[in-house]
């Protein structure tokens, strides 16, 4: 073989194998083009004030130019590192994983579903932060699917993630009390209030019998009026169920009073003057043994005599709708 066919055929080879390594590159700018913008692509991570982290899954995107489609956020089912759970009416926090990246979205709107695709109807009071949205979770136990929608100057994405409402049947039992006088924090912080509703104080009642625990309440009048002025219109359980764990758990608990005020902007005067000054209004819901007794078809004093016997008296409670 000559010295020139010898040529011939190199040059051939490296034609060939340059035209088979333009064609994968062809092949594959798509991929590479997904990979680059996936990159890009802002990752959410959902709390629970700053709590353990769950990564929010992520759907429809259309980002420089390259768009993806396909099934939505209540069409799939959650895995555990998509899934958070939590108490009713408690805070989550849905931030960007890279820091004041949220900052970016000219566009944020959150959806809330019950597990079977339909759109929850009640209250979750947001705030929006610089680096973070901060959502409340629903007053209802149960499955609930969150879907986030986010506009940014390069696209726009669609994320997902499961809240599983649900008492913390340890946590509250660990806060049982034998007097009122040691009323934990936690405890309060465990018994959520309905949407709208924030605590402004306690007052004990522990000088005569009957002995008491009185919780001062703020809304926005509306808020108020509803519960009220109209109470037969307001859903009053997750009141009813509170004021049965007080009484459950606090030995000599035997009534629980919440005092319902408002003002058009933010409640004022902490520490400037007592708690039943502070906002208008003044309407009080009243639930002691008695009327806890007669709930429940037994004694409230003996519902939290063991760990058992307290997690089947608040699994009950769930299933009579106060949740």
């Amino acid at each position: 073989m000559t010295i020139k066919k010898k040529r011939a055929i190199i040059l051939a080879a490296i034609a060939v194998a340059l035209i088979a390594i333009a064609l994968t590159l062809w092949l594959n700018a798509g991929r590479m083009l997904d990979y680059i913008n996936e990159k890009q692509i802002p990752q959410i991570s959902v709390s629970e004030g700053g709590g353990l982290n769950i990564a929010a899954r992520r759907f429809d995107y259309q980002w420089n130019k390259v768009i993806a489609c396909g099934v939505g956020p209540t069409d799939v089912a959650y895995e555990p590192q998509n899934t958070i759970t939590i108490g009713p009416n408690h805070t989550l926090v849905i931030a960007a994983q890279k820091q004041k990246q949220l900052a970016e979205a000219s566009v944020i709107e959150i959806k809330v579903y019950h597990s079977d695709g339909t759109e929850y109807a009640g209250e979750t009071d947001s705030s929006y932060y610089v680096d973070a949205v901060h959502i409340q979770s629903p007053d209802k136990i149960g499955d609930y699917v969150y879907s986030v929608y986010l506009e940014f100057p390069r696209g726009n994405v669609t994320y997902g993630f499961r809240v599983a409402v649900a008492l913390d049947f340890d946590a509250l039992y660990q806060q049982k009390q034998p007097y009122i006088g040691r009323l934990p924090a936690e405890l309060a912080e465990q018994l959520s209030l309905p949407g709208g509703w924030r605590h402004i104080g306690y007052q004990q009642h522990t000088t005569e019998t009957p002995f008491g625990l009185q919780e001062y309440l703020w809304a926005a009048p509306e808020k108020y009026d509803s519960y009220a002025v109209s109470s037969q219109k307001a859903d009053l359980s997750a009141f009813e169920r509170n004021a049965l764990f007080y009484l459950a758990l606090i030995d000599n608990c035997e009534f629980v009073q919440y005092t319902l005020k408002y003002s058009d902007g933010e409640p004022e005067g902490y520490g400037e003057k007592p708690i039943s000054e502070i906002g208008e209004g003044g309407a009080d819901l009243i639930y002691d043994i008695a009327w806890a007794n007669e709930y429940i078809g037994g004694d409230i004093k003996k519902a939290a005599d063991s760990r058992e016997s307290f997690e089947a008296f608040a699994r009950e409670l769930t299933a009579k709708g106060l949740q």
